[in-house]
């Protein structure tokens, strides 16, 4: 039984936002080769190779990624998008957005508070709560979940 349609875009949109999840805030080039198993057919009427319905089906994916604002870069059709990045949106979505960008206070400045307080345990409690939350997110992109 073949996949929905809506089934192979949840795993395509898995696939490119934990993979981009994982390179942040670096940009990634995302090759159609990387995310389908053939990414061209062979075409007997042009006597040449065409790109493949689940290729033009994951820059379809990528395309739509790219219009709703979960992430940022440039679909070539049917072989790659390049310089792709996720959004604040995106990381939003996987509840990975940075505390800096949340919170009043930075990490940096919540870590000069603390050093200002001398709290040894209220250093730790926060070193702690950083490394769960990242560990949380990474586990599952990276298989460990």
């Amino acid at each position: 039984m073949s996949a929905s349609n809506i089934d192979k875009f949840n795993d395509l949109t898995g696939r490119v936002l934990s993979g981009l999840y994982l390179t942040f805030p670096m940009p990634s080039n995302l090759a159609t080769a990387q995310f389908v198993e053939s990414p061209v057919e062979w075409n007997e009427e042009r006597k040449m190779d065409l790109p493949s319905k689940d290729a033009e089906f994951f820059i379809a994916t990528a395309g739509w990624l790219i219009g709703a604002g979960y992430i940022n870069g440039s679909v070539s059709p049917y072989t790659h998008v390049s310089d792709v990045v996720l959004t604040a949106k995106g990381l939003d979505i996987l509840n990975a957005t940075p505390r800096s960008l949340t919170h009043a206070h930075s990490l940096r400045e919540q870590l000069a508070e603390i050093a200002r307080d001398s709290s040894k345990e209220s250093f730790k409690g926060l070193l702690a709560e950083e490394l769960i939350t990242g560990a949380k997110f990474i586990a599952p992109a990276v298989g460990l979940l």
